[in-house]
């Protein structure tokens, strides 16, 4: 099957919007994770992005306080603080071999770090709204900011050089306006039922397949809308936009690239599908909502969901072969922003106001953060 029969067939299946029922319900009971340690490291503002480096040695987390913070090895002193940035700093992201360190920013600017000097590198600054998502390619030849201005910008990383500029069209399959001020916007019906006015917001998802040939871009709007767009990226010429759909929640690959998941809108929807076939791997409801964030183990086996709204959030540990939620931790009571899991699934954590939460996953676990 070619690449471009791929993005196609995963283009088709977001245009569904029924759940498929899973073959067999999840487990009445869910286990709770007992963390071998817990650490409450300090931010001085709230977190809106984390990430630990590929060796899972190094914690950065970015905010309202406009800097990165890195702590080493869940230590509860601050390593070094990454400066730069004049606004809230949106997302961050390491490169695949950990020496880079990628930053997207409400000051319209991307930033990318010499990690071991604290030092930038590179000030990438083309867009003409915020920052809302960065991500390497897989080799960590390419870095990708989607921003508010809804664009997409390949650069290479290394030379601070932008490769490919991508303006995204909306209204292919959303049907969105522009107002006299150039303004993508919906009108949507709210709960009591009065009209309202609802601006497009920009990227909120980046994610890549494992091979580097495809990726994937949830463009953000508010009230449960929004439009996603699969890509083939080369590394020259322009990107061809093959599909949409109105899918706002988080979307990824599994790490070796045979499964596609994504969950709609607001919901406790999760649904994967193989990448070669379209055929269904599960569709499931997790107990809590809405999906927030995903992450997969380095083995595939499963998937780290973060859900949850106002001060009630939890971490689920999905069996990613049939959807069951086979864990859970509990988030302390705070509006959680964001979360990741170390590649050797030692660590996770969790971005809140005015501090990153840290846990150290009980001795014993596998790579996939099941016994």
């Amino acid at each position: 099957m070619t690449r471009t029969t791929h993005v196609v067939l995963i283009a088709s299946w977001l245009f569904e919007a029924t759940l498929l029922g899973a073959d067999e319900p999840p487990p009445a009971t869910i286990e709770k994770v007992v963390a071998h340690g817990f650490l409450q490291l300090k931010y001085p503002g709230s977190v809106s992005a984390v990430a630990f480096s590929p060796d899972g040695r190094l914690l950065a987390a970015g905010g309202t306080d406009n800097t990165v913070h890195i702590w080493s090895e869940g230590k509860p002193e601050l390593d070094r603080k990454l400066l730069g940035h004049q606004k809230e700093v949106l997302d961050v992201a390491f490169s695949p071999d950990g020496k880079l360190l990628a930053t997207g920013s409400l000051d319209h600017r991307v930033r990318v770090f010499d990690v071991a000097e604290a030092r930038v590198i590179h000030t990438l600054s083309t867009h003409a709204k915020g920052v809302h998502a960065v991500v390497f390619s897989p080799d960590g030849k390419m870095l990708v900011s989607g921003g508010a201005d809804l664009t997409l910008n390949f650069w290479d990383p290394q030379e601070g050089k932008r490769l490919i500029h991508v303006k995204v069209p909306l209204g292919h399959v959303v049907p969105f306006l522009r107002d006299d001020r150039g303004r993508f916007y919906r009108q949507v019906t709210r709960p009591d039922g009065t009209r309202q006015k609802v601006l497009a917001r920009g990227f909120g998802c980046l994610a890549f397949s494992p091979d580097g040939k495809t990726l994937s871009a949830t463009q953000d709007v508010a009230w449960g809308w929004g439009w996603v767009v699969i890509n083939v990226p080369e590394r020259t010429g322009q990107i061809q936009a093959l599909g949409g759909a109105r899918v706002l929640g988080p979307l990824l690959y599994s790490p070796d690239g045979s499964v596609f998941v994504w969950t709609y809108a607001g919901s406790n929807q999760l649904i994967a599908r193989t990448v070669e076939t379209g055929k269904d791997v599960f569709s499931t409801e997790l107990p809590k909502a809405p999906v927030r964030r995903l992450h997969y183990s380095a083995d595939s086996k499963t998937l780290f969901v973060l859900t949850g709204q106002s001060k009630e959030y939890s971490v689920y540990f999905v069996d990613a072969t049939n959807g069951r939620p086979q864990r859970v931790i509990d988030c302390p009571p705070n509006v959680i922003t964001s979360f990741d899991v170390s590649s050797d699934g030692r660590y996770l954590a969790a971005g809140s106001k005015g501090a990153v939460f840290f846990w150290v996953l009980k001795p014993g676990e596998s790579r996939s953060g099941a016994t």
